[in-house]
């Protein structure tokens, strides 16, 4: 079994699959993020030949009030949640909690600067209990 995380400061796609992550013929992939990136991935593992490959975005739930059950994903991919941590961690350079609160700021980030939503909707939006929760998150004034 083979976790391709987004790997922001390493290789992606493709070259994660076939040189950082070290995927083989017959083997299983999990690709976290269905994005370019993620898709780019899951081509690499169809390339190389991998037996089962599975995309998610688990992580990308919309609110950060939303509660992963981190245990139940890693039984899912037969690991223990000790393993799958830190696996993910060595893959996407950060722990899966960390990770996906990051991607919840991007999101709200994005949403305060490319859209014509207020501060009170993007909060509401992205799971914050404030406007100034994510006012703080995402380093706006």
């Amino acid at each position: 079994f083979t976790m391709v995380a987004e790997c922001r400061n390493a290789e992606t796609g493709v070259g994660a699959v076939m040189r950082h992550a070290h995927v083989e013929a017959g083997s299983s992939v999990l690709v976290v993020g269905c994005g370019g990136v993620g898709l780019n991935a899951v081509q690499g593992a169809k390339l190389v030949g991998a037996k089962t490959i599975i995309a998610c975005d688990l992580l990308d739930r919309p609110t950060a009030a939303e509660d992963v059950d981190w245990e139940s994903i890693a039984a899912k991919l037969h690991m223990s949640y000790e393993n799958f941590r830190k696996r993910f961690a060595r893959l996407a350079g950060m722990p899966p909690s960390q990770y996906r609160m990051r991607r919840v700021m991007e999101r709200a980030s994005a949403l305060m600067h490319r859209s014509h939503m207020t501060l009170r909707e993007v909060a509401d939006e992205c799971g914050f209990c404030s406007e100034g929760g994510s006012r703080e998150v995402c380093g706006c004034r």
